[in-house]
Order: structure tokens, then sequence, then C-alpha cells
């Protein structure tokens, strides 16, 4: 049984994971926890039409925001800067 482990290991897709600093996080994955970026979370945000603070302040001019609302997402924006 343990040669039959050992080549579903070397096969399965993955492979490799377990020399990870944290197996489970890809090097992008720590490279964008330690930058403090989205990290890739804001996919599932945008697919259900909730674009997180950054798109909204990125693309301000395109949607039409007002300075109050720039301000207002500026504060959101920041807060989660310092959180994460």
């Amino acid at each position: 049984m343990p040669a039959l482990a050992q080549d579903h290991a070397a096969h399965s897709s993955y492979a490799g994971f377990e020399t990870r600093e944290i197996k489970t996080l890809s090097d992008a994955d720590l490279d964008d926890l330690r930058r403090s970026a989205g990290w890739g979370l804001a996919l599932s945000a945008e697919l259900n039409s909730v674009p997180g603070p950054a798109y909204l302040l990125e693309f301000k001019d395109q949607i039409g925001l007002g300075a109050d609302q720039v301000s207002a997402i500026g504060v959101i924006f920041a807060a989660m800067q310092s959180e994460a």
C-alpha cells in the first residue's frame, strides 16, 4: 500500500505543495498577503456585484463617484489596509 500512496502523491495535482512555506498558500498568495493586496478574494465579491473599495477608487471617474463618496470609500479602504 505505501508504494501506491507514493505513486499517487507523485501524480497528484497537489504534488510539491508539501515543500511550501505554508503548504496551502502559493508564493503568489504569500506575496499578496505581505503587500496587503486583495489576495484574489475580490473575484467572488465582483462576481456577486459587490466591487471592493480599491476598484471603486480606481474607477471613480468612470463610474461618476462624487468627492464625498470617494472620501467615504477612502476611509473604508484605509481601514481594510490597516487591518490587513
